[in-house]
């Protein structure tokens, strides 16, 4: 990811943050803990079945 993609990234959350009155980081951020921890149960689920 170039350094104009991360600074276009930042600037939608910015933008998004503002409209939405500041409840956009919370959602951000539970929405990306949820994908985090889907993808580390798939991780996991695979490791087991190699054992």
């Amino acid at each position: 990811m170039s350094f104009a993609d991360r600074l276009m990234s930042f600037f939608v959350f910015l933008l998004l943050t503002v409209i939405t009155f500041g409840t956009y980081p919370i959602y951000f951020y539970i929405t990306t803990k949820r994908e985090e921890i889907a993808l580390l149960r798939q991780i996991s689920e695979k490791l087991d079945r190699i054992r």
